[in-house]
């Protein structure tokens, strides 16, 4: 009874801590309603009762409150929510029977880098000016005459461990590429978005020291598939705008899992992906990647669905081998993304042939 008690307690942590916290507030907005709203009815004499002023205090509510939102944004509201129910997670990791159990430590943590060097803080479109030109920090140099840009969001990252170590004979060079642009309904087109623009004036000045450039382009796009339409016209801008200066190959939808891989590692509990599932899933997406395939004759899709899973079987965490696929529900680990190298290497030298 101890142990389901402990497990119960580890995968509902954030779940109780809404359970928790919303009687809280219930109560005080009930409080609230009761002293200044219901009272005043209640014990106020109809006619007393000052509509207009009522009113006017209303509006100016309201009106307080788009204000709010308008300069904060829904966005950061709920960033800031997730943020301190992520802080209630860590704090309660010391007591959590899953987090001690599994002692997955290190393994989850995205320790993703490029020669060594990190590139998840130092290489993100976010945070650098990039009209400044290309940054070295963010390079990985062989001597080769090719190379491969990996741009994206956290999906591009954590391929990192993969593409390096394929061992292809091409440079590497990483920065992240904000994802807002692809799924916010307000940009109708990427053509002129500051991180077009820039990446377009790097890959130029690659342009003259490299004679092959592949630009490898991954994002996570499943859960805005309703607005698919928009995010493939977007797709094609982006295309317009580099296909003159690079091939261009986008990477498949990878596997996402129900959970992360605690339960797993700990209990056995959600350890296998439902495969047919996660086919409908990414079902949309994969389509509009084809069709852009097809459309354009240096535009290229690699698969990794296949190097990540066997025999239409995907295990987040495998106890025989201790092998962790995943580090949360929808990232690879570290360590998968090493094994996937020698199937991304496959596909390449099949699609191009040996780099210079």
């Amino acid at each position: 009874m101890a142990l389901a008690s402990n497990i119960f307690l580890s995968l509902y942590a954030n779940t109780l801590a809404y359970l928790l916290l919303s009687p809280i507030f219930s109560l005080l907005l009930a409080e609230f309603s009761y002293r200044f709203v219901e009272s005043k009815f209640r014990y106020s004499k109809f006619p007393q009762i000052n509509f207009k002023k009522l009113i006017k205090i209303g509006t100016l509510l309201f009106v307080g409150l788009i204000i709010l939102l308008s300069n904060i944004g829904v966005k950061q509201i709920t960033f800031k929510i997730n943020t301190t129910l992520n802080s209630f997670g860590e704090i309660i990791k010391p007591i959590n029977y899953i987090e001690r159990k599994a002692n997955l430590g290190e393994r989850i943590k995205p320790k993703y880098t490029l020669g060594g060097k990190d590139v998840i803080n130092g290489c993100n479109e976010n945070l650098l000016k990039t009209s400044d030109g290309i940054f070295n920090k963010c390079l990985l140099k062989v001597d080769s005459q090719s190379l491969i840009y990996l741009t994206g969001d956290s999906h591009a990252t954590h391929l990192l461990p993969a593409i390096e170590g394929a061992g292809l004979a091409a440079d590497i060079y990483f920065q992240g590429h904000p994802r807002d642009n692809f799924i916010d309904k307000q940009v109708s087109t990427i053509t002129n978005t500051e991180a077009t623009l820039n990446k377009k004036t790097q890959l130029e000045e690659f342009s003259k020291s490299y004679s092959d450039i592949f630009l490898v382009t991954s994002f996570f796009l499943s859960p805005y598939e309703k607005q698919l339409n928009l995010t493939k016209k977007k797709f094609v801008d982006y295309i317009e705008s580099y296909k003159d200066l690079a091939t261009i190959i986008f990477i498949a939808p990878t596997p996402v899992f129900k959970t992360g891989p605690a339960s797993c590692v700990a209990v056995g509990v959600n350890c296998y992906l439902d495969v047919e599932t996660d086919a409908l899933r990414r079902e949309k997406t994969l389509d509009m990647y084809k069709e852009l395939e097809q459309r354009y004759k240096n535009v290229y899709l690699y698969e990794p669905y296949t190097g990540l899973c066997e025999a239409n079987e995907c295990k987040i965490y495998d106890k025989k081998k201790d092998f962790l696929l995943y580090r949360d529900d929808n990232h690879i680990s570290v360590e998968a993304s090493v094994t996937l190298s020698p199937d991304f290497e496959k596909w390449f030298i099949s699609e191009f042939g040996n780099l210079k």
